[in-house]
C-alpha cells in the first residue's frame, strides 16, 4: 500500500544548506519542480502577493520568504509540515523505519509535486488552490506530471489518499480510469459528522499506526486487505468500513467513532 498526505499550511523553518532538485525523490518531476518554484518566487515579490496566494496581511513576511526559496535552509520533509496531521503521524520519530517512509508515503506539494517525507525541502506558503500568473492554476498545472505518477503505484498497490478536495484535484484519476479501483479516499466521522480539525489528526494518527503496526505494508495488496488492517488497528475504538458512497462513486475508507 501507499499512503497519500496533503502538506500542512503551519511550517517549521529548515536548519541546514538549500533545496537541491536532483537529491530530491522522482527526479522526473524536477522540470515542473523548477517551473512551480520559480514561478512562486516572482509571484511572491509582486505588490499583489497576498491576494494572488490568498493569505492575510499577518502572512506577509512568510509570503516575502518565498522570494528566498532557492536559498532558504531546508530539513525533511516530515520535519518542515507541522500541522495537526503531522503531529499526529510523527513521521519524524527515529524509530521509524526510514525504507518504508520512502517505500509507503508520499506527500503532494504545490511546489515540489509529489515528495518523499525524507525529501530536504525549505519551508514556503503556496497551497495548490492557488492560480499563479503564467501557469494557471496549481492542480491543473501538475496534474498531468502527478496522475502518471499515481497510476503508476496504483498499478502496483492501493492508495490510501489522507489530501483534501483541493490536492486531490492535482492528481485523482478520471472517474473511468482502471486505477481508480485502487484508491480510497479517509472519511472520518464523529457519531455520524465530520469534524474538520479531528479528523486531519485521526488521518495522521492512521497513517502513524499503520507504519508502526508491525504489518509488512508491501503486502497490503486490495482496499479490503487495507479495512482489514485498519479494523484491527481501531478495534474497540471505530467502526472501519471500505465502500462507495455513490455507485459510481470512488471509494472511501471509514473509520465512524461514537
Amino acid at each position: 500500500m501507499f499512503i497519500i498526505l496533503p502538506p500542512s499550511e503551519g511550517k517549521n523553518a529548515g536548519s541546514k544548506a538549500k533545496v537541491d532538485l536532483e537529491s530530491l525523490s522522482r527526479p522526473e518531476l524536477n522540470p515542473w519542480r523548477r517551473q512551480a518554484a520559480e514561478t512562486l518566487i516572482a509571484t511572491s515579490g509582486q505588490t499583489d502577493a497576498l491576494q494572488i496566494l490568498k493569505v492575510g496581511a499577518s502572512l506577509v513576511g512568510v509570503v516575502a520568504a518565498n522570494c528566498d526559496l532557492w536559498t532558504a535552509p531546508v530539513a525533511p520533509a516530515y520535519d518542515i509540515y507541522s500541522g495537526v496531521l503531522y503531529q499526529a503521524a510523527r513521521l519524524n520519530d527515529p524509530t521509524l523505519d526510514s525504507e518504508q517512509l520512502a517505500s509507503h508515503v508520499g506527500i503532494v506539494s504545490a511546489a515540489w509535486g509529489l515528495l518523499s517525507p525524507l525529501d530536504e525541502i525549505p519551508a514556503y506558503r503556496c497551497s495548490m488552490g492557488v492560480t499563479l500568473p503564467q501557469l494557471g492554476p496549481l492542480a491543473k498545472f501538475w496534474q498531468e506530471p502527478l496522475r502518471a505518477q499515481m497510476q503508476a503505484i496504483a498499478d502496483e498497490t492501493p492508495i490510501l489518499d489522507c489530501c483534501s478536495s483541493a490536492y486531490q484535484k492535482s492528481w485523482w484519476p478520471p472517474a473511468k480510469a482502471e486505477w481508480a479501483e485502487q484508491i480510497a479516499s479517509v472519511v472520518v466521522l464523529k457519531a455520524g459528522k465530520v469534524v474538520s480539525h479531528w479528523a486531519k489528526h485521526t488521518r495522521g494518527e492512521l497513517t502513524g499506526r499503520l507504519l508502526r503496526s508491525g504489518e509488512d505494508l508491501s503486502a497490503i495488496n486490495t482496499l479490503e486487505d487495507l479495512r482489514e488492517v485498519a479494523a484491527e488497528l481501531y478495534r474497540g475504538e471505530a467502526e472501519v468500513s471500505v465502500g462507495r458512497k455513490k455507485q459510481s462513486g470512488p471509494f472511501q475508507l471509514t473509520l465512524e467513532f461514537d
